[in-house]
């Protein structure tokens, strides 16, 4: 009986020290998944800001296009003071929104790819965890099995 009552227990000890490994193997998977993903959210972060840029750089050319049409239609000339101060100030303005939009993208793709990455160590610290467990598991069913059988 007393055999029987050994194998048991070396049984559920393995059994225990399974469901522990996969338990960890898939918390690295779902890690390593939501990972992937915050990386493409990150790409399509930037691509939007860049997108974003384009057009204020668009608006930015057309503004500059309509101050010289007005500008034209007024008599102004094309060299005069405040007509190219009224530019320079658009330009100067579009400009800087253009590098805003661009910097606030490609911060907001590096907080997700640090997430990313913050992810994954998670998940490869859960699958070394959960081996670690699953030694302790085993460990403490032999032991188990020596103090009873000695």
């Amino acid at each position: 009986m007393a055999g029987i009552g050994s194998v048991v227990s070396l049984a559920r000890t393995a059994v225990s020290a399974a469901g522990t490994l996969a338990a960890g193997r898939s918390r690295r998977r779902a890690a390593h998944h939501d990972a992937d993903r915050a990386d493409i959210r990150a790409g399509h972060e930037q691509a939007s800001a860049q997108a974003e840029a384009l057009a204020l750089a668009r608006e930015r050319r057309r503004a500059l296009s309509r101050i010289q049409a007005v500008e034209a239609a007024s008599g102004f000339s094309a060299s005069d003071p405040t007509a190219l101060r009224l530019a320079a100030d658009r330009d100067l303005e579009g400009r800087h929104a253009e590098r805003r939009v661009r910097s606030a993208g490609i911060a907001r793709a590096a907080d997700l790819r640090a997430g990313a990455q913050a992810q994954r160590a998670d998940g490869r610290a859960a699958s070394r965890a959960a081996g670690f467990g699953a030694a302790r598991t085993i460990l403490g069913g032999f032991t188990s099995l020596f103090d009873r059988y000695g």
